[in-house]
């Protein structure tokens, strides 16, 4: 994503700057593209060696807003870890468009997915479903941000009618069929009940940072999550169909036990199935 702005220049304004690194990209303070929202990302390092993540996105396109985003890190500051957020601004490029700047806090640690090396599974599996227990049991009476899911399933359309979804890429069980298939199948299986929690919206792996602890019963410590842009007030199968997901996939099905052991919020007996296959659906369109 190029920004048609002084992006070095800016963040000077507010920092003494040291060195500005996009993340996932080669050259410094231009362009870089990361996870599948295309906002920008950047490693900032202050004078006074403080350590920041930029986040920049065009917003013309009002799915790619990062209010929501801020509004909700904010929130949970002291609730659960996340990041604190220092700064957030509208900027107009130099062509007249505009763009969103968040600055936060760079967590320490690496992400879930990544100790996959170090760590026995279990002990993933484990961490994996106690902090997912810990946002849920969040009373979600205040929380400034709610994800309506009826919104959700036209912004699906929309990114399907922009030609934004790779219908190729999708999970094997929605493979051959057509988009405008799945949308429809979407729309006849919305849930009619839902179980509302403050949620992370993309709970995967990667979006836990973790490090290692001095406790002896567990040897390491969620410093946070991140990547909240879809998270708020929602249905907790959102949280749970992906979790189930990257289960699976990345750690081993035979895991799914231990996990609900931990989480404990809902039995793996109780699984409701259709709210897991919605959204799994679902988040194949974002």
């Amino acid at each position: 994503m190029l920004t048609p702005f002084n992006l070095p220049e800016i963040i000077n304004e507010l920092f003494s700057v040291s060195q500005l690194i996009p993340i996932n990209q080669g050259t410094s303070g231009t362009s870089s593209t990361s996870g599948a929202s295309g906002a920008g990302l950047f490693d900032l390092m202050t004078t006074t060696n403080e350590h920041f993540i930029v986040k920049v996105v065009s917003i013309s396109d009002p799915l790619e807003s990062l209010k929501a985003d801020v509004a909700l890190l904010k929130w949970l500051r002291g609730r659960v870890p996340v990041p604190r957020v220092v700064h957030f601004s509208t900027i107009e490029g130099h062509d007249g468009t505009f763009f969103e700047i968040v600055i936060m806090e760079k967590l320490e640690g690496k992400d879930l997915k990544n100790w996959r090396r170090e760590l026995d599974y279990e002990t993933i599996t484990k961490n994996y479903a106690l902090a997912l227990k810990g946002l849920h049991c969040v009373d979600p009476s205040t929380c400034p941000v709610y994800v309506d899911l009826d919104q959700r399933i036209e912004d699906a359309q929309k990114r399907l009618l922009q030609g934004d979804v790779d219908c190729e890429d999708f999970e094997d069980a929605f493979r051959g069929f057509s988009g405008d298939a799945l949308l429809e199948k979407l729309r006849a299986t919305k849930p009619s009940q839902l179980d509302l929690v403050v949620a992370h919206g993309d709970y995967c792996l990667d979006n836990l940072l973790v490090k290692e602890a001095s406790d002896p019963h567990n040897t390491i410590h969620l410093t946070g999550f991140i990547d909240l842009g879809r998270g708020g007030v929602q249905d907790r199968y959102q949280d749970l169909a992906l979790a189930i997901r990257s289960v699976k996939k990345h750690l081993g099905p035979h895991l799914l036990p231990l996990f609900f052991e931990h989480y404990a919020l809902v039995k793996l007996e109780d699984l409701d199935e259709e709210k897991v296959h919605f959204f799994i659906l679902l988040d194949e369109f974002f």
